[in-house]
């Protein structure tokens, strides 16, 4: 696997931190590029695709490793105050701008970004940081990599601790089949949206207003209703319900952040993501009712849609988690957030990921 090389980021994409207790500390992020790999055909053919990397860290190579994996639509950024308290506990920590997300590679065919890609960027990251094993953080899909990671290099993975998304036990039947079926995708709308051929285009036409709605469509809070709250939205009706103004989990150069990642990435590959779901559940045939075997961590928010909608297909996987997950240490609830957890609590959510790494690393 290639090597680790720093770059410091440009002036236009360094990241601005919100004011929060973690951001005080005194341990230095480094954003860097890391070359993961010789890309294969499929990411780009001539290596110059699907191999780079742009990763936030923090701490020392060496000391126990931590992989924090973001979703949709997020960047490495979203463990922004995650970063800092992991590192300042002792903890080497690396969170990847996921490929096709922020300022990382974008091999633009669709199976580039198919589960075995995303496990072997992981698996080049480790490589190229020098470390032999980590704990996988995953959030959102994020959850998903890390899992899979754990499914397909066991030797690699002490432990996985998932946000939000449960792990999903491969059976005959695919998650998008079981919403198909019948069920509810509250959890997974994302998942099911990005098979519109509509839905991409609809983010592409206001980014700004995009990433506003989706961030708060499933978080838990409500707008400050400051002055600086007003982001610029098109003049299309809106039927959605969703409150004007930003989120409460995004100051207004945390939102910038976002904006401007997904101003140089779009949406597109971002996407491909989730139109690989199929694909991937194809691929995992092997591993059809196969436990996750490693120590084991779920939090998610009360105020998360999947938790709202208990009937919904989500639900029942977390419902299972005691019988998929053979080594859970323990299932949180955390009171008062909503989807984008390890933001809206950050506090609570980094101290219960450091009791877990005391456990496991």
């Amino acid at each position: 696997m290639g090597g680790c090389r720093h770059v410091e980021r440009r002036q236009g994409a360094t990241y601005s931190h919100g004011v929060s207790p973690m951001d005080e500390t005194s341990v230095t992020v480094r954003i860097s590029d890391v070359d993961t790999g010789v890309a294969s055909d499929i990411d780009g053919g001539d290596g110059a695709a699907g191999t780079r990397l742009s990763v936030s860290s923090a701490g020392q190579p060496g000391d126990p490793t931590v992989v924090l994996l973001h979703g949709f639509p997020e960047m490495g950024y979203a463990w922004r105050h995650q970063i800092r308290s992991l590192a300042a506990a002792g903890y080497r920590v690396l969170a990847p701008d996921q490929r096709g997300h922020g300022w990382s590679a974008a091999p633009e065919r669709v199976e580039a970004y198919r589960m075995d890609r995303l496990v072997g960027d992981v698996v080049g990251l480790l490589d190229a940081d020098g470390a032999h094993d980590a704990v996988l953080v995953g959030h959102d899909w994020g959850a998903w990599v890390a899992a899979t990671t754990a499914l397909a290099h066991p030797d690699r993975v002490r432990g996985v601790a998932m946000l939000s998304t449960p792990y999903v036990m491969r059976t005959d039947v695919s998650l998008l089949d079981e919403v198909n079926a019948g069920g509810s995708d509250a959890g997974i709308v994302e998942l099911v949206r990005a098979h519109d051929a509509d839905y991409e285009a609809s983010l592409h036409a206001d980014p700004i207003d995009a990433i506003r709605r989706i961030q708060w469509a499933s978080c838990g809070g409500l707008t400050t209703g400051g002055p600086d709250d007003v982001v610029p939205k098109n003049d299309l009706p809106r039927s959605d319900g969703v409150p004007s103004g930003r989120p409460p989990h995004l100051n207004k150069g945390e939102f910038e952040n976002y904006f401007r990642a997904y101003a140089k990435s779009g949406f597109a590959n971002p996407l491909n993501v989730l139109r690989n779901h199929q694909a991937n559940w194809e691929l995992a045939e092997l591993w059809t009712g196969a436990a996750l075997d490693v120590p084991a961590v779920f939090l998610i928010g009360d105020r998360d849609p999947a938790v709202q909608m208990t009937d919904s297909v989500i639900a029942r996987h977390i419902e299972a988690l005691t019988t998929t997950c053979t080594e859970l240490r323990g299932q949180h609830l955390i009171e008062g957030a909503g989807h984008w957890l390890q933001q809206e609590a950050p506090e609570r959510v980094s101290a219960l990921l450091l009791a877990f790494l005391e456990d496991v690393a």
